[in-house]
């Protein structure tokens, strides 16, 4: 009986030593940095944005972006949650924002509807036409930390910018690489 009791204090002592020689070893974990900032550039735009992290998986982001496309500039101002589904690089967005063109996308999509139609030598439309409205962002992207977990960043991002309130929506694709720091 007492070699059954003291097998049993030498077998708990052991498991007790193993398991806090265990913890001791463990590697400190590397705290996730909640605010990044980046600036990126695109073949038809540049945008800068500050995201901030909510948790592994969510964060909000501020943009302003500059965009250029044939016969339209635009500047936009949106706000978007990103959705980061395996808690790592890759992410999902849908933004809201306002949007200010000058020389808008609404002449390239009349004067494509007046071709099919009629002709487009008839299109009377304005090149400089300056409109704004409601601006609607789904897009997806990957924040690449380069080199140690916090620090830069390589943002990737695609997407579309879709300007609502007009009788059609006016479609602004974009896709950008940039720069950013994460503090």
């Amino acid at each position: 009986m007492t070699r059954k009791i003291f097998s049993l204090i030498m077998l708990i002592a052991v498991t007790g030593a193993l398991f806090a020689r265990t913890n001791n070893n463990k590697e400190a974990v590397v705290e996730q940095a909640k605010n990044t900032l980046m600036l990126s550039f695109g073949v038809i735009g540049t945008e800068l944005s500050y995201e901030r992290a909510l948790n592994r998986y969510f964060s909000l982001s501020l943009n302003a972006s500059y965009s250029t496309l044939l016969f339209m500039e635009a500047l936009t101002a949106s706000v978007q949650g990103k959705c980061y589904p395996f808690g790592k690089a890759f992410y999902l967005s849908v933004g809201l924002g306002y949007i200010y063109s000058y020389g808008s996308t609404d002449f390239m999509r009349d004067m494509l509807l007046d071709f099919l139609t009629s002709g487009w030598w008839q299109s009377q439309n304005d090149f400089n036409s300056k409109t704004q409205g409601f601006l609607i962002q789904p897009g997806f992207g990957w924040k690449i930390d380069i080199g140690k977990p916090n620090g830069f960043v390589l943002p990737i991002n695609a997407g579309i910018n879709l300007k609502v309130g007009s009788e059609l929506p006016d479609i602004i694709p974009y896709a950008r690489i940039g720069l950013g720091y994460s503090f």
